[in-house]
């Protein structure tokens, strides 16, 4: 291997992700959808908190990365990027510095990745996107366990978002959507799927 192309770093930084030590209700999900799938986040990786990595490799560029980070910053408790040498100067000027840093580079055939900046806690997640990760049912269900689920049946989801947003706390809501990101496992053939080598 001397170029390192899309399919080459997410098979380095999946195989990675499944060889750390995690909790046992960890999930993996490639390309999840945020704001109803407008931007899609490389990987996931769901336990006790919402983490995404995005990817980015020699023939990539940087384009819509401000675009990216601004949307992964509404939802994401902690997000990395995957980079090739190349694109870090720049990212490193781009990102938030809670944003973690992992080089990616081609070493003897294969792909060795390089923890330059460990991810932080984002201190900015907005209830409202974050909410938009539920599924319609889903967020209803969560109200009328809550009680709070008058009226809006047959409501458009934006409004059953709002009450949602409105009826729990962040740190509840951040439960919640864990929870059922978790509980997805099967919906759709390539993931989500447990961390671990399953």
């Amino acid at each position: 291997m001397d170029h390192m192309n899309d399919a080459d770093l997410r098979v380095a930084v999946i195989q990675q992700l499944d060889n750390l030590p995690m909790a046992e209700d960890s999930v993996l999900i490639e390309e999840l959808g945020l704001r109803h799938g407008a931007v899609r986040l490389d990987i996931a990786v769901v336990n006790g908190r919402l983490e995404g990595y995005e990817l980015k490799s020699e023939q990539d560029s940087l384009r819509r990365l401000h675009r990216q980070a601004a949307t992964y910053g509404e939802v994401l408790d902690r997000m990395t990027l995957v980079a090739a040498s190349k694109h870090l100067d720049a990212a490193r000027d781009l990102l938030p510095p809670w944003w973690g840093l992992v080089e990616a580079c081609v070493v003897g055939g294969g792909v060795i990745l390089t923890e330059l900046r460990e991810a932080r806690e984002n201190p900015n997640v907005e209830p409202a996107v974050l909410a938009k990760l539920l599924w319609r049912d889903e967020a209803l269900e969560a109200l009328e366990k809550a009680g709070n689920a008058q009226g809006l049946r047959s409501a458009k989801r934006s409004r059953i978002y709002a009450r949602l947003t409105e009826s729990l706390e962040l740190e509840a809501l951040r439960s919640l959507v864990r929870d059922r990101l978790r509980r997805r496992l099967g919906w759709r053939p390539d993931g989500p799927r447990k961390l671990g080598g399953d």
